[in-house]
């Protein structure tokens, strides 16, 4: 008698996983189909085929025949001397002018907000007042550079963004963070900030004027010119404004001169003469108690920084001289509230 055993396959689905502990001879000699699992992939399988799909239809079509254009480097000077970014041992953060021209910033201390790490405590518009720190650190743990020079106020951390610098000025933004910052002095506990400014610009001349609600006015301009072995430019500004609400009302004024010397063998000495004054209604800056208080600062700066050397040894010799003023009234109008530092 011949016998022959013959072995049907059944398929079974399953809407989820038994965890008896038979459950894994139940799927012994069957077809086991999950069926989640398959149209699961197959959305997903869809979904990437479609935004491929979407992807390629939005690419313009680049003309193959262009050349190559290779970027330029950016050099920084996180170690004092000239370095490129990609060789610089310590973390720095570097804002172009080109992505200062993109953003909505209206003045540096707005700026700053863009970057990680800085936290800014903003007092007014338009860069009237405002406290910047690094990591965790206070408004007075870090050093404010103008093209290598330290200009942080001697007085009050609140005071150290009082320079004649405009947006229009900077060519970058150097951040460095970090105790690495400390060859810049032992007031740089969190970090540092250094401002480089424009030495030559593409046209001679770049004028802006603005106007807006609560009488905004402001003007910025900047001339530069080479004269023999010497590049020379010269910023003027200046910003007022009634104010949003009672007693913010501001005046800013900025002058900054500069000069550079090209020497031979890529050596070069910087001039910078700068001016910066600033009237303003500080309600409620400093005390919820005292919202009628009024502040009028003034500041003169002056460097004369060289870079010289050669490849191996390189000197930056550098003076400065800084000269504060600031006249707070607790009741704004009242002269025996006066307090006057300079």
């Amino acid at each position: 008698m011949k016998q022959t055993n013959m072995q049907t396959s059944v398929a079974l689905r399953f809407r989820r996983m038994t965890r008896k502990s038979y459950g894994a001879f139940n799927t012994m000699h069957r077809i086991i189909n999950i069926g989640t699992l398959t149209s699961l992939a197959l959305a997903c399988a869809y979904t990437s085929t479609v935004s491929a799909q979407n992807v390629a239809a939005s690419e313009p079509e680049y003309n193959l025949g262009e050349p190559d254009k290779e970027l330029t480097g950016v050099t920084v000077t996180a170690s004092k001397t000239a370095t490129p970014l990609n060789e610089a041992t310590r973390l720095v953060t570097v804002i172009s002018a080109r992505e200062i021209a993109q953003t909505p910033a209206r003045s540096i201390q707005e700026l700053l907000n863009y970057v990680a790490g800085i936290d800014v405590a903003q007092r007014g518009a338009q860069g009237v007042q405002a406290d910047v720190s690094i990591r965790g650190g206070s408004h007075e743990q870090i050093v404010i550079l103008l093209n290598g020079v330290n200009v942080s106020s001697s007085k009050s951390g609140h005071l150290s963004f009082d320079f004649p610098i405009n947006l229009s000025d900077i060519e970058r933004i150097e951040v460095l963070r970090g105790p690495s910052a400390l060859i810049y002095g032992t007031g740089a506990f969190s970090g540092a900030i250094n401002i480089i400014t424009k030495h030559s610009a593409e046209t001679s001349l770049y004028a802006k004027a603005t106007a807006g609600m609560h009488r905004l006015v402001g003007a910025e301009l900047r001339g530069a010119m080479t004269w023999g072995k010497t590049e020379n430019s010269l910023s003027l500004s200046r910003r007022s404004s009634a104010g949003y609400r009672t007693n913010t009302d501001y005046e800013i004024y900025n002058a900054l001169w500069q000069t550079r010397l090209n020497l031979p063998a890529e050596n070069k000495m910087d001039l910078q003469l700068g001016y910066n004054e600033k009237k303003f209604g500080a309600n409620s800056f400093y005390s919820a108690k005292y919202p009628n208080q009024y502040e009028h600062t003034q500041r003169m700066i002056a460097s004369l920084r060289g870079d010289l050397g050669g490849e191996r040894l390189r000197l930056l010799p550098t003076i400065y001289w800084d000269r504060e003023y600031d006249c707070f009234e607790l009741v704004r109008g009242t002269t025996s509230d006066r307090t006057t530092i300079s």
